[in-house]
């Protein structure tokens, strides 16, 4: 709770703050002039490393401002060492034996350099002392964690990994489904007026020569149309999408596969969000399916755009060669993100199509958190600019062909975009 409300405070002062760094860039300034198109997928990675440095680890990391520019090579080079050891397993004991090689030596320094800063940062945690008893920060409980077999503190590599991976995804992730919901709308010009037209009727749009809009509040989050773009955005461009594994906890068939006890299960979740067994046109952008009164309507009874997320924990799934047989958690209530049950394929089961987070008892820790600052990001981008797609993004199918997948979903080509000024909502379109 402490984390959401600290979402809110630091995600709107920062957003703000980079609002105001993209407009001194001069981008928006003349639309009838041609500007550079601002590669956004850096400047995004920057405002979400300062609001997970705020309100989880009470850090200033003032990205936006160019301080800690350093750790987003840090992360990279160690990322990719972790990513070609994930499909090449024999790389790290190589690498161990024979240490002379230019790849373990490469390896080596990424690695090291990755532990030493975040060493850094777990020292700096202490020297501030013990935690005040009410601050619930991420970096708060990691400092009072104890093991409850011994009562003792865990070691400091238990809680340096904690603070990197949770750090890590805290700006990440967030940063890339940002990008990829600016991109989406950029190239949607009816969604992006629709959004105008949302905003402005709930007093957002910023439009030169009329009275400035009003500051953002913590129920402008649930803006309906907005939200069915960025779920629909979500399900194109899953930033998990590599997806998740479980082990399974005892012999069972699914769909007549035989599955023995201890296998490793995966679900990938860009796959889920792609097939054409859960969604109608998977591939077409089409954010009227997250509508209600939408005759394509696949949202679920539960309010869509709620913030709250309450998982329930369900058998993995009994044995069974029938879809209609397989056990159904139902909707989740609240969840913005539980689906009922798909138009085509597993129609007897309440299938789990839409899985940006994951699900479940061990879904994303930060959904919440991630979910109130991205939109929270997004509305203050989409309030103050019109976003048009750079020259080299007109062909969405080259786009969809670079994307690759590492920890999170990236695009091969970097994600520039015009921003210009809105215009009133009944003043048409804009012009280049």
């Amino acid at each position: 709770a402490y984390c959401l409300c600290a979402s809110k405070i630091a995600g709107r002062e920062i957003a703000q703050r980079l609002v105001a760094r993209w407009q001194t860039l001069g981008l928006q300034a003349d639309p009838s002039k041609k500007r550079e198109a601002l590669d956004v997928s850096p400047w995004l990675q920057r405002c979400f490393l300062d609001i997970i440095g705020a309100a989880g680890f009470a850090k200033d990391f003032n990205a936006l401002e160019g301080g800690h520019s350093s750790i987003f090579q840090v992360v990279h080079d160690a990322v990719l060492v972790y990513d070609r050891r994930s499909v090449q397993p024999l790389e790290a004991p190589l690498c161990r034996l024979l240490p002379m090689l230019p790849l373990a030596r490469e390896a080596n320094r990424a690695m090291a350099k990755f532990r030493e800063t975040f060493s850094g940062f777990l020292d700096e945690f202490k020297a501030r002392g013990p935690p005040d008893v009410n601050d619930t920060r991420i970096w708060a409980q990691l400092m009072r964690v104890q093991d409850p077999n011994t009562g003792k503190p865990f070691p400091d590599t238990l809680i340096k990994g904690n603070i990197a991976i949770l750090l890590i995804a805290g700006y990440d992730t967030s940063s890339w489904t940002s990008t990829w919901a600016l991109y989406d709308i950029a190239r949607s010009p009816d969604c992006q007026r629709r959004i105008r037209r949302e905003l402005s009727e709930a007093g957002l749009l910023q439009v030169p020569g009329q009275p400035g809009p009003r500051s953002l509040e913590w129920s402008d989050l649930n803006l309906p149309y907005f939200n069915s773009v960025l779920k629909e955005s979500m399900r194109l461009h899953p930033v998990a999408g590599i997806g998740t594994v479980r082990v399974a906890p005892h012999e069972m068939e699914l769909e007549g596969i035989s599955i023995h006890k201890g296998d490793l299960l995966w679900v990938p979740i860009d796959a889920v969000h792609n097939s054409v067994h859960n969604f109608t046109d998977p591939t077409t952008f089409d954010p009227e399916r997250w509508l209600a009164d939408s005759p394509n309507s696949c949202s679920n009874d539960a309010a869509p755009n709620d913030l709250s997320h309450k998982s329930q924990q369900q058998p993995l799934m009994a044995s069974s060669s029938s879809p209609s047989q397989l056990p159904s958690s139902g909707p989740v209530s609240g969840c913005p993100f539980a689906s009922k049950a798909t138009r085509t394929g597993q129609a007897g089961a309440q299938s789990k199509s839409l899985l940006p987070f994951s699900d479940g008892p061990r879904n994303c820790i930060g959904l919440n958190f991630a979910y109130a600052s991205v939109r929270t990001v997004l509305l203050s981008l989409l309030s103050s600019f019109w976003f048009e797609l750079g020259d080299d993004l007109k062909d969405h199918s080259l786009v969809e062909a670079s994307q690759s997948l590492v920890l999170v979903v990236q695009s091969g080509i970097p994600i520039k975009l015009h921003l210009k000024h809105h215009v009133a909502p009944d003043q048409g379109v804009h012009t280049p």
